[in-house]
């Protein structure tokens, strides 16, 4: 699968799971906000859908930025160090100027 695509689908998945959570987190705010028995919920749950779809689709994306960044400083050959190992047991540092 391409990097576009995985980057649609967390997307899109970011978008369901924040819809979803925020549908039931708004629609219990509602209620409590507005005390009428079905309009504080419907309410709530319409304004938390909203919410959380947005929340979920910024955070979906950054996810998949963020596994791609550390997949890739993973896979990358590391930089050569200008440091010597020395013997165990020994504490200090040596560095090129000192050879």
């Amino acid at each position: 699968m391409d990097e576009d695509g995985l980057q649609r689908q967390a997307v899109e998945a970011g978008k369901t799971a924040g819809t979803f959570a925020g549908m039931l987190g708004g629609a219990r705010l509602g209620q409590m906000a507005i005390p009428v028995p079905v309009l504080g919920t419907l309410v709530g749950g319409v304004v938390g859908g909203l919410v959380g779809n947005e929340l979920g689709q910024r955070l979906g994306r950054a996810l998949v930025d963020g596994a791609a960044a550390f997949l890739e400083t993973m896979s990358s050959k590391p930089e050569a160090s200008s440091q010597t190992p020395l013997p165990l047991g020994d504490q200090r540092t040596v560095t090129s100027g000192d050879r």
